[in-house]
């Protein structure tokens, strides 16, 4: 079933911290395709990561031009650590900037269904929630695999969780939240 919502009462922004991940292109794609209209904001985590995005956005936009991309480039690298990629300070800072009703997050090497805005907007405001989240689907180099029933929920540990110290995990990628919500939480 699509869920399509005709017209966007409430606005959007997505926001994806990039490095320029070559699965970049997936993300923005994903956003651009939703059936809820949002707008995309891409925080580049510092001046050395402009050129890989802005191939990566220049290859989009020769396949269908994204009017609603915007792009941020942060003055110096606050994500990557070490060798792996970090943007939850710039999931936390950005809410602060941003004017949408709704704020989603997308990590660069994520992608959504088409529905997934609309679905979880619709979530929200029918049962007057300030926050949702949605389960994951688990692919392999681009091959589905299965519906993440268990371990995105939150609810069981993660698959490598000591058994005396247990982890739980939302995937940040699946979280839509009410903007004054999370401006209060991200203090």
């Amino acid at each position: 079933m699509q869920l399509v919502i005709e017209e966007s009462p409430k606005s959007v922004t997505v926001i994806t911290p990039t490095i320029g991940s070559p699965k970049l292109l997936d993300a923005i794609m994903s956003v651009a395709t939703q059936s809820y209209k949002c707008k995309h904001l891409l925080v580049v985590d510092g001046a050395e990561f402009v050129k890989p995005v802005m191939d990566i956005i220049d290859i989009t936009n020769m396949m269908d031009p994204q009017p609603n991309l915007r792009v941020v480039v942060s003055p110096e690298n606050t994500g990557k650590t070490g060798g792996d990629f970090y943007g939850h300070r710039i999931y936390a800072a950005y809410p602060h900037l941003v004017n949408e009703d709704y704020v989603l997050f997308l990590d660069e090497d994520n992608w959504w269904d088409e529905n997934h805005v609309a679905s979880l907007v619709s979530l929200i405001e029918s049962k007057n929630l300030t926050w949702a989240y949605s389960l994951r689907k688990v692919y392999v180099n681009d091959e589905y695999l299965a519906d993440d029933c268990c371990e995105s929920i939150g609810k069981w540990p993660i698959w490598f969780t000591w058994p005396d110290k247990p982890q739980h995990l939302v995937d940040t990628s699946s979280y839509c939240f009410k903007r004054e919500f999370l401006s209060c939480v991200c203090q």
